[in-house]
């Protein structure tokens, strides 16, 4: 008794390569979810964080359109406050450098 042969599940044996391409995109063009990891840019970031502090629109309605998750955009809030802090924290350049003035 041989074992017949069966395509990888959502792929039939007369499908082609180049409808990987196609299926890799949505109906209205964005990309489908491949299970790859996404890096977003700082301003990325920070424009997403701006956008859901503004509150113009619900935040489940804007993770939905990036993609992201709640615990995502947790973590740019978290990012955020940890550099403003640092940045408040850090003390000017003429009281570090005690030898120079300020005029």
């Amino acid at each position: 008794m041989g074992a017949e042969y069966v395509p990888p599940a959502g792929r039939r044996e007369d499908e082609d390569a180049t409808s990987d391409i196609e299926q890799k995109t949505q109906e209205d063009g964005k990309p489908k979810a491949t299970g790859r990891r996404r890096y977003l840019s700082a301003e990325k970031k920070c424009q997403l964080f701006m956008e859901a502090e503004k509150g113009e629109q619900q935040i489940g309605g804007l993770l939905r359109r990036e993609g992201l998750y709640p615990s995502d955009l947790a973590r740019i809030r978290e990012h955020v406050k940890e550099g403003a802090l640092k940045r408040l924290k850090a003390r000017p350049a003429w009281i570090r450098n005690k030898g120079s003035r300020r005029f």
